[in-house]
């Protein structure tokens, strides 16, 4: 999703968020259910097995069932504020480093974590925010690729697996983590998602502006030093 419709953004995490919570809840009720079903079977109590299926439902499955269903509206709420905050904070980000915003993109995924992906001189940028608080940290993520595959068609997905891992670097006071892996996330303003093996930087920042433009910055320069010594 584009760069310009954050609220959109915000509004469909939220929405995924509420369903996964009472889709959870339901998938444990019912664990809970059957397996008070086979205890109190074990046990003995209850006269038949409908007396028993129905303490079981009164005792395990109803209670969380109802806190999943309550709690939903209440976590998706602050979903929608956490997204909507992140959505802000990567405009900022493309605003001070004069990033095209067409080649932005907010991913929709089910939270945590939060993403988004850029194309940026001839690199991608991902800024992966894997808590849902407002003071949350910030994974900076710059990928060089080495080899892409382009599939068609837009699909709100994102996948690292790390391939090798080498020795980090320390910049200031930044640890850089360098890794080669196997990346998959949509191409930013465009109905793709790329396959991407290549080599990746990543940098822990504060959810500040200067912060994480400093960490951008950082990591661009790290992984081109690694580059250009292999």
């Amino acid at each position: 999703m584009f760069i310009s419709e954050i609220e959109e953004y915000a509004s469909i995490v939220k929405k995924s968020a509420f369903t996964k919570t009472v889709a959870s809840g339901i998938i444990l009720s019912t664990l809970l259910f059957v397996a008070t079903a086979i205890v109190l079977t074990i046990i003995g109590v209850g006269s038949n097995i409908n007396e028993r299926l129905l303490d079981a439902f009164l005792i395990a499955a109803l209670p969380v069932l109802v806190i999943a269903i309550a709690y939903a509206p209440f976590y998706s709420k602050k979903v929608y504020n956490i997204a909507r905050g992140f959505g802000r904070l990567v405009l900022e980000i493309v605003n001070t480093m004069s990033i095209d915003r067409g080649g932005v993109e907010l991913v929709e995924v089910t939270p945590p974590p939060l993403i988004a992906v850029m194309k940026y001189m001839g690199k991608y940028i991902v800024f992966q925010k894997n808590s849902l608080s407002q003071g949350g940290r910030i994974y900076v993520i710059v990928v060089d690729p080495i080899e892409i595959e382009e599939h068609e068609g837009y699909s709100p997905t994102y996948h690292i697996r790390m391939v090798d891992k080498f020795v980090p670097k320390t910049v200031g006071k930044k640890i850089v983590s360098l890794n080669k892996a196997e990346v998959l996330f949509p191409e930013p303003g465009e109905d793709k998602v790329l396959y991407i093996v290549g080599h990746i930087a990543s940098v822990i920042a504060k959810p500040d502006i200067k912060e994480l433009v400093e960490a951008t910055d950082i990591a661009i320069g790290v992984i081109g030093k690694a580059k250009e010594s292999t």
